[in-house]
């Protein structure tokens, strides 16, 4: 069986439906080592696109045109939105939604109850606590830190490696630089600039 045009490491959802099933993972009859489990109610457009390794629990969704790569874990009850795409060894908690059009660069966390926005960048190492919600369009860069039930808001930009603590809120549009730590509870306001090492404490910034 041929390997889908669009990724040389991924094959067609509908294409996988006719594999043999063995010990509960389809198995490539042409490439043995190429395998994916996909658990009973979980739900699947035909054009979605899997990679090598793919676990995807009971009652997770994942819409048309979605991507997603070698050794994700997609928990039970996620939702995937239309064209989004979720990079290699990434981790969706249970109950997660990731919108439309969304990229995951990999090697992240997306923690349970989280709700990541269309459109949205996240950076490769990134990881989400449980129960955050991300803006549409917002850009977390590569090895960032969001904690429990922090809020990143609408077209927001996050640079690389800072720290977000749990329950801060990022306002809409709002920068917030490389290394900078936003502490637990603290408030960046819309349209707010977070210098590079920056520490913003609990009182608004």
């Amino acid at each position: 069986m041929e390997k889908d045009t669009k990724s040389d490491r991924c094959y067609r959802y509908d294409k996988i439906c006719s594999w043999p099933l063995i010990d509960g993972w389809s198995v490539n009859p042409d490439d043995p080592n190429f395998r994916v489990r996909i658990f009973p109610k979980a739900h699947l457009h035909p054009s979605v696109l899997l990679g090598r390794g793919v676990t995807i629990k009971s009652g997770a969704g994942v819409e048309a045109g979605a991507v997603v790569e070698t050794w994700v874990t997609v928990g039970a009850s996620v939702k995937i939105g239309a064209q989004s795409k979720v990079g290699i060894r990434t981790i969706i908690g249970s109950g997660a939604t990731v919108g439309h059009r969304v990229t995951v660069e990999g090697y992240a966390m997306i923690g349970p109850g989280a709700v990541v926005g269309d459109w949205v960048v996240l950076g490769l190492g990134v990881k989400v606590g449980s129960d955050v919600v991300v803006g549409p369009r917002a850009v977390i860069r590569f090895g960032v830190l969001v904690g429990r039930g922090a809020e990143v808001g609408d077209k927001a930009v996050i640079g690389p490696r800072a720290v977000i603590g749990p329950r801060a809120v990022i306002g809409t549009r709002a920068v917030v630089g490389d290394d900078a730590t936003v502490r637990s509870d603290a408030v960046v306001d819309n349209g707010a600039r977070v210098e590079s090492r920056a520490v913003v404490k609990d009182d608004a910034y």
